[in-house]
C-alpha cells in the first residue's frame, strides 16, 4: 500500500518528456481499487517499457491483419470497377469505329460507285445504326451498374472496416506474440544448424573431389610426358624413312637415265624394278607411320584441353570452398546471436508468464463478450460474401452478353465489307466491259460504212462516161454535212431526214469474244469494184443508209449482213440496252434497203 501513492506521485510529478501513453496509463492504474494496483515494478522491469511493447504488439496484429485480410477484398472491388470500365471504354471506341465506317461508306457512295445499289446500302446503313442505338442503351446500363455497385462496395467497405475494429479488439494479446517470437527463434536455430550440417558436408565432398582431381592431374601429367617421348621417337623414325625415300629417288633417277641408253634388257633392269617396288611399298608405311603421327598429336591436343579444364575446375572449386568457408562462419556467428537472443526472449517469457496468469481472471470474462460480437460478425460476414457471389455471377453474365454482341457486330462489319468489296468489283469488271462494247462497236460501225461504201459501188452502171477535163475515177458516195449534234447529213432516200443521232454509246465487247477485223474475214466474200474511200473513225455519230440499193436483190443484202446480226445476237454477255440499240438501227436499215426480216 506504501508503494502505490509512490507510483501515483511519481505519475503525477513525471516530467514533461514522458509519452503520454505512459501518463494514461499511470492514470488508470491510479483509479483502480489498492487490491488491484500493481507494485512498483514489473518483476523487476519498469512499466514503462513493459506497457510500450504491449501497445506495440496490439499495434502491429492490426496492421497484419489489416493487411491480410481486408486488403484482398478491397482489392478484388477495385479489380472489378476496373474491368468494368475498361469494358465501357472498349465499347465506345467499337461505337466511334463503327460511326467511322459507316462515313467512309456515306462518302464511297457519293463519290464514285454510280452502278451499286444504293437502297441495299441504306438498308445497311439503318441496321447499323439501330445496333449503335442498343449499344448506347447498353452503355447507359452499365453505367448505372456501375454507379450501383460503386455505391455497395463503399457500404461493405464501411462494414468491412467495423468487422475490422472489432477483431482488432480481440485478438490483441501479448502472449501469442511472445510464443511466435520463441518458435521462430528455435525455427531459426535448427535452419542454421541444418545449414552448417550440409555446408560441412559439401566442404567435405568438395575436399574429396579436389584430391581426386590432383591425382588425375597428376595421371594425365604423366600420361602427357609418354605421349611426347612418342611422339619424338615417331619424328625421328619419319626423318630416316624421308632420308631413305630421297635415296631410293635418286637411284630411280639413275636408272631411268641408263635404261633410256642401253636399250637391250638385262637383270640389271628387273632387279631396279624391284628396288622400285621397295620404294612405292616404303612411302605406303610412311603414309601409314603419318597417319598414326596425325593420330597421337590430336590425343595430346586432347590431353592438353582436358589438363587445362581440370585446372579451372579446380580453382573454381578452391573459390567455392573458401567462400563456404566465410558462410560458415558467418552462419556460426548468427547462430550465437539467435542463442543469446533465444536466452532474453526465455527470461521474458517467465516474467510475462506471471503478469499473464493474474490478468487470465479478467479475460475469462471478457472473452464471453468476444464470442457473443464474433458470432455476429461471422454472420455479417457470411452474408457479405453470398451477396459478393451473386455480384460476381452478374458480372459474369453481363461478360457473356457483351462478348456475344461483340462477336455479332464484327460478323456484321466483316459482311458489309465483304458485299461492299464485291460491289466495287463488279463495277470495275461493268466498266471494263463498257470500254470494250464500245470498241466493239466503234469498229463494227466502221465495217457497217466501208459495206455501205461497197454496195454504193456495186449499184453503179458499169459504164461510165468521162468528163473532158478530169481523169476516169469512181465518184464517191454523196454525204451530207455532220450535224453539230455528230449525226450524218441528210439522206438520199429519206428525203433530206438526217439520220438519227446516237443516243447511248453501244456497251463494249467482252472480253471472251474474238475480235474481227477486216470485210474478208468478217463476211467471207469478196466485192468487186475499186475501193471506196473510207470514212475517218473519229467522226461520231452513225451513216445514212441507202434505199433500194439501186436494184441489188434483197436475198444478197441479206447474205451480206446475216454474219453481222449472228455477231450481235452470238455474245450472251453484251447488255440488253446495247442490243436492242444495234437491232434497233438493223431494222431500220433493213427498212430503207426492203430486205425482209428472215430469222
Amino acid at each position: 500500500q506504501g508503494s502505490l501513492p509512490a507510483s501515483a506521485d511519481g505519475g503525477e510529478s513525471s516530467p514533461p518528456a514522458g509519452l503520454s501513453v505512459t501518463a494514461v496509463g499511470l492514470q488508470l492504474v491510479a483509479t483502480l481499487p489498492e487490491e488491484m494496483r500493481p507494485g512498483p515494478d514489473f518483476h523487476g522491469l519498469p512499466w514503462e517499457p513493459v506497457i510500450i511493447t504491449a501497445l506495440v504488439g496490439i499495434v502491429t496484429l492490426a496492421v497484419f491483419f489489416w493487411r491480410t485480410c481486408l486488403s484482398v477484398t478491397f482489392f478484388f472491388f477495385l479489380v472489378t470497377e476496373k474491368q468494368l470500365a475498361e469494358k465501357i471504354k472498349n465499347l465506345l471506341q467499337e461505337k466511334t469505329e463503327i460511326l467511322e465506317k459507316l462515313s467512309e461508306y456515306d462518302q464511297k457512295l457519293a463519290l464514285g460507285w454510280p452502278f451499286t445499289p444504293f437502297f441495299f446500302f441504306k438498308d445497311t446503313v439503318k441496321e447499323l445504326e439501330e445496333a449503335n442505338q442498343q449499344l448506347d442503351k447498353k452503355v447507359k446500363n452499365l453505367h448505372t451498374m456501375l454507379e450501383t455497385e460503386r455505391k455497395k462496395n463503399e457500404k461493405k467497405q464501411n462494414k468491412v472496416e467495423q468487422l475490422h475494429l472489432c477483431l482488432t479488439l480481440s485478438l490483441a494479446s501479448c502472449a501469442l506474440k511472445v510464443q511466435i517470437a520463441l518458435n521462430e527463434a528455435k525455427l531459426s536455430e535448427e535452419k542454421v544448424k541444418s545449414e552448417l550440417h550440409h555446408v560441412q558436408e559439401e566442404n567435405a565432398r568438395l575436399k574429396k573431389s579436389k584430391e581426386q582431381l590432383l591425382k588425375e592431374a597428376e595421371g594425365w601429367s604423366e600420361r602427357h610426358s609418354e605421349l611426347c617421348e612418342q611422339i619424338q621417337l615417331y619424328q625421328k623414325s619419319q626423318k630416316d624413312i624421308e632420308e631413305t625415300l630421297a635415296y631410293k629417288e635418286n637411284e630411280i633417277e639413275v636408272e631411268t637415265r641408263y635404261f633410256s641408253l642401253s636399250d637391250i634388257e638385262s637383270e640389271k633392269t628387273k632387279t631396279q624394278i624391284k628396288q622400285m617396288m621397295d620404294v612405292s611399298r616404303v612411302k605406303t608405311m610412311l603414309s601409314i607411320v603419318e597417319e598414326d603421327r596425325n593420330l597421337l598429336q590430336s590425343k595430346l591436343n586432347d590431353e592438353v584441353t582436358a589438363r587445362h579444364e581440370l585446372e579451372e575446375k579446380i580453382k573454381t572449386l578452391e573459390h567455392d570452398s573458401s567462400s563456404l568457408q566465410s558462410a560458415k562462419t558467418q552462419l556460426e556467428n548468427e547462430c550465437k546471436t539467435l542463442q543469446q537472443k533465444v536466452e532474453i526472449l526465455g527470461e521474458l517469457y517467465q516474467q510475462k508468464e506471471m503478469a499473464l496468469q493474474k490478468k487470465l481472471t479478467q479475460e475469462e470474462y471478457e472473452r464471453q463478450e468476444k464470442e457473443q460480437k464474433l458470432c455476429a460478425a461471422d454472420e455479417k460476414a457470411v452474408l457479405a460474401i453470398n451477396e459478393v457471389k451473386v455480384y460476381k455471377q452478374r458480372i459474369q453474365d453481363m461478360e457473356e452478353e457483351l462478348q456475344k454482341t461483340e462477336r455479332s457486330y464484327k460478323n456484321q462489319i466483316a459482311a458489309h465489307e465483304k458485299k461492299a468489296h464485291d460491289n466495287w468489283l463488279i463495277a470495275r469488271s461493268a466498266e471494263r466491259a463498257l470500254a470494250e462494247e464500245k470498241r466493239e462497236a466503234a469498229n463494227l460501225r466502221q465495217k457497217l460504212i466501208e459495206v455501205n461504201q461497197k454496195i454504193i459501188m456495186l449499184q453503179r452502171p458499169v459504164i461510165v462516161k468521162p468528163t473532158p477535163g478530169r481523169p476516169d475515177r469512181p465518184i464517191p458516195p454523196r454525204r451530207g454535212p455532220l450535224s453539230r449534234d455528230g449525226s450524218s447529213g441528210p439522206s438520199p432516200v429519206s428525203g433530206g431526214n438526217p439520220s438519227p443521232t446516237q443516243m447511248i454509246d453501244v456497251p463494249a465487247r467482252p472480253l471472251s469474244a474474238p475480235r474481227r477485223e477486216g470485210v474478208r474475214g468478217e463476211f467471207g466474200t469478196m466485192v468487186d469494184g475499186p475501193p471506196a474511200p473510207r470514212r475517218p473513225p473519229e467522226l461520231p455519230g452513225r451513216m445514212s443508209v441507202p434505199g433500194k440499193l439501186c436494184g441489188l436483190q434483197p436475198a444478197a443484202t441479206y447474205s451480206l449482213l446475216l454474219p453481222f446480226k449472228k455477231a450481235i445476237s452470238s455474245p450472251p454477255s453484251l447488255p440488253r440496252h446495247g442490243r436492242t440499240l444495234i437491232h434497233g438501227s438493223l431494222f431500220r436499215y433493213w427498212a430503207c434497203c426492203g430486205i425482209p426480216d428472215q430469222q
